[in-house]
């Protein structure tokens, strides 16, 4: 399924995938990926960088650097 991880700037779980997917090789934060999905909006409540948009991020960073840290 394609869920909506932002619904202040709207972008989906796929979007996120995407932009993963360019940076395979490196480690990211939230916040970078959430500019790079929104177009450059700034963050508003900041829900999803704490859950779903965080979750991927940090799936994301382990598969890179297994070891935490």
């Amino acid at each position: 399924m394609n869920f909506v991880v932002c619904i202040c700037a709207p972008f989906n779980q796929e979007a996120v995938r995407e932009y993963l997917a360019t940076i395979s090789d490196k480690k990211t934060t939230a916040k970078d990926v959430y500019n790079a999905c929104s177009g450059g909006k700034k963050p508003n409540c900041e829900m999803c960088i704490l859950h779903k948009l965080g979750e991927m991020v940090d799936e994301h960073n382990r598969k890179i650097d297994p070891q935490p840290g």
